[in-house]
């Protein structure tokens, strides 16, 4: 042994085949018609707003104001 500890996750193991962590997806659903998916690192959906956005950059806004959120959800669980 090297002293190096060994990462096991999931997440950890698909950034070494070269997948990406969480991220958001923007969809261009129709013409004029845009949304978001959460993908996990496997690119699994997580999450996909359920609105239709008329353009890509009020998708992209949608998708920030929804991650946080998420991120204030996660600390109010957290008792911070």
């Amino acid at each position: 042994m090297s002293g190096r500890t060994s990462s096991r996750t999931p997440t950890d193991l698909a950034r070494r085949l070269g997948a990406r962590s969480v991220h958001f997806d923007l969809l261009e659903q129709d013409r004029d018609s845009w949304g978001w998916a959460l993908r996990n690192a496997y690119g699994e959906e997580v999450a996909r707003s359920h609105i239709a956005y008329p353009s890509r950059v009020q998708a992209s806004a949608a998708a920030v104001a929804f991650s946080r959120l998420v991120a204030e959800a996660g600390r109010q669980v957290g008792g911070r």
